[in-house]
């Protein structure tokens, strides 16, 4: 590959990550100011805070829409396999906070910072940095992040479960939290990490190269 293609690969990239990156960052501008507004005061006139637990059911194929004591409207679906409850929640102080610090900030402060270091590795490569001593750890970030990312979902989950599902009744049937591990998340972040140490094993033979030279 020439070293001109190479260069417009890295900046096509760069500015890629760069767009989400700034995107990433408008919407949790977008959460903060929609949470603050509620706790404020204001009201919105419509709309839920739309929740979907996955779910075993016992003793039971199918429930129709119902509602629980607490007159939360609940309805069972199927989606791609799983089964889930969805809970539509009205929008009040509570839910909101819930909604925004429990699940919305968490998941979107660490797609964030994976997108941050890996503009920041790229940057490195757009300026002819490739082994830079810090690029190894950047890779390592971003997988620690992405590790991370398939439990805390799964924690959303259980969390969810523990604050709904006492609330909701079925006839002849019982429903548990079914949470999501996502090992499709936990193994692309093992092979970043397994990426990180490869890079960082070649930038010492490059600094040995540097010094033998």
């Amino acid at each position: 590959m020439s070293e001109a293609k190479s260069s417009r690969i890295s900046r096509f990239l760069s500015f890629a990550v760069g767009t989400f990156w700034y995107l990433t960052i408008l919407w949790i501008f977008l959460v903060l100011g929609f949470w603050l507004a509620v706790m404020l005061g204001w009201k919105p006139t419509q709309g839920d805070v739309l929740y979907a637990i996955p779910i075993n059911v016992k003793n039971i194929e199918y429930a129709e829409p119902s509602s629980s004591d607490t007159g939360k409207q609940c309805s069972m679906v199927k989606i791609m396999g799983h089964r889930d409850i969805v809970i539509a929640d009205t929008l009040d102080r509570t839910n909101v906070s819930v909604a925004a610090i429990l699940f919305v900030l968490p998941a979107s402060t660490a797609i964030f910072l994976i997108f941050w270091q890996l503009r920041l590795f790229l940057r490195s490569v757009k300026e002819g940095r490739s082994f830079d001593r810090e690029n190894p750890r950047r890779i390592r970030r971003i997988g620690y992040l992405v590790t991370v990312l398939g439990p805390l979902d799964s924690l959303m989950d259980l969390v969810l479960g523990w604050l709904y599902l006492p609330r909701i009744s079925l006839p002849d049937g019982s429903l548990n939290v079914n949470p999501d591990l996502h090992p499709d998340l936990i193994f692309l972040g093992f092979i970043i990490l397994l990426i990180s140490q490869i890079f960082d094993e070649g930038v010492k033979m490059r600094e040995e190269q540097d010094l033998t030279i």
